[in-house]
């Protein structure tokens, strides 16, 4: 290494220190001119006082130091706290999901693979840390409102009449309007609410359309139509992953945002055909036997 000179050595290191200098050469004089004119009594007189502020400075100094330690055991005190109740907040999310995907066998693992999917898109996006969790967070809830729907429409094989569409329909302003009485969760209403609008604007409930859709639900509406196309139900066998891409390829443009599709596309062709899952395969036989496929109808 270059050896470096003095002077720089000095202002690096040492240049601060020129105040205290100052201060301890003010001090050494007045000390001499006491100790001339008064004797030893003079710098007597003259120390005790600086003992006395400097005891008071130490006594102060001290005090900090201990309230500074209290404060950082407080602290982690509280993060601890923090991570415990963020801990139990992703349990009763991850509970409350699955109580809303246990009313249907067949979509038992909606939530959870519908979060997995739009986690991977919003990396793939490059979205920062937080605004991935908070899409993931809108996944895992965003058929919140499914439970003010009657489980005869929900459940209903054969294809849903009018008003029965329009009641199914009304499960985001449901789940939203439940987001609405916690404060903690109103930052996923945006993604409840419109995960089923539609590019063209044809969607629901407002039939907003492009970039007015929110990021969050537009990424959300392809994970959901991904997993709804890929597991089974009681009036459809799910698609492959390369049926799948097709069907996103058509909707592109039209039903779904055509940069996020592309973007979801490498996602599938960079992980390969496994990442997409029929999620109503881990329902235990029993149920699947019990919720069989019949005859073809309209998904609800």
């Amino acid at each position: 290494a270059s050896q470096r000179q003095p002077l720089q050595v000095w202002r690096e290191q040492f240049q601060w220190l020129w105040i205290h200098y100052i201060a301890l050469g003010f001090i050494a004089l007045v000390l001499a001119v006491a100790y001339v004119g008064l004797g030893i009594y003079g710098v007597l007189a003259f120390l005790v006082p600086l003992f006395i502020v400097r005891y008071a400075q130490k006594q102060s100094i001290d005090r900090t130091a201990d309230s500074i330690w209290a404060l950082k055991e407080l602290n982690q005190d509280l993060m601890a706290a923090n991570a415990e109740v963020r801990q139990m907040n992703e349990e009763l999310l991850s509970l409350l999901a699955k109580i809303i995907d246990s009313r249907d066998p067949y979509v038992y693992n909606h939530s959870e693979q519908v979060a997995a999917y739009v986690v991977a898109l919003a990396r793939e996006l490059g979205l920062p840390p937080a605004q991935v969790d908070l899409v993931r967070r809108m996944a895992i809830c965003h058929d919140l409102g499914k439970v003010g729907i009657l489980d005869a429409i929900l459940n209903k094989p054969a294809s849903l009449t009018d008003s029965e569409y329009q009641a199914i329909q009304e499960h985001v302003t449901i789940g939203a309007a439940l987001l609405e009485s916690s404060r903690a969760l109103h930052r996923l209403i945006p993604g409840v609410q419109y995960h089923h609008e539609r590019w063209d604007g044809k969607g629901y409930p407002d039939r907003i359309a492009g970039e007015q859709i929110p990021l969050e639900a537009r990424i959300l509406a392809i994970a959901d139509v991904v997993e709804a196309l890929a597991s089974d139900r009681p009036y459809k066998r799910g698609m492959s992953a390369q049926q799948i891409l097709a069907e996103l390829r058509r909707s592109a443009g039209s039903q779904l945002d055509p940069a996020l599709v592309e973007a979801f596309i490498r996602v599938v062709e960079r992980e390969g055909d496994g990442f997409i899952v029929n999620s109503a395969r881990r329902v235990a036989p029993s149920l699947r036997t019990q919720w069989a496929p019949r005859a073809a109808s309209s998904p609800a």
